[in-house]
């Protein structure tokens, strides 16, 4: 059995931006079925404190600490700190685009009906 991380601002929805993301929903996924998931709250990120700026963007790695028995991570967009921060950790980063509920997200990907990328897709300023 495989655990699945997607990142999410509600435990329910895939967070669009990784920084701005509450929690993670944490699935167990064996082949192609979800088998069970569980809710993880991270620790309030520089984004969603308002002071990414601040940090220097350096700080990801301490909510991906509740995510470390996972091997993939799921999020709507990140920037290129985040995503480098995400493999440190050991994390495979999937970008998936465009909002969903997590669980149907992760589905469609698991069957197939979804592209995921590895590249760093944030849009936000700060990234620039």
């Amino acid at each position: 059995m495989m655990k699945i991380a997607v990142a999410s601002p509600d435990g329910v929805s895939i967070s669009q931006h990784f920084g701005q993301s509450a929690g993670f929903i944490v699935f167990d996924v064996e082949g192609k079925e979800i088998k069970s998931s569980d809710w993880r709250v991270a620790g309030q990120s520089p984004h969603a404190a308002g002071i990414c700026q601040q940090s220097g963007g350096q700080s990801h790695g301490s909510i991906l600490e509740i995510i470390n028995d996972c091997k993939i991570m799921l999020c709507g967009g990140m920037g290129a700190g985040a995503a480098q921060a995400v493999m440190q950790q050991g994390l495979q980063p999937l970008i998936i685009p465009g909002p969903g509920v997590a669980q149907e997200v992760l589905s469609r990907y698991l069957n197939g009906e979804v592209t995921a990328s590895s590249s760093a897709t944030c849009q936000c300023q700060h990234h620039q």
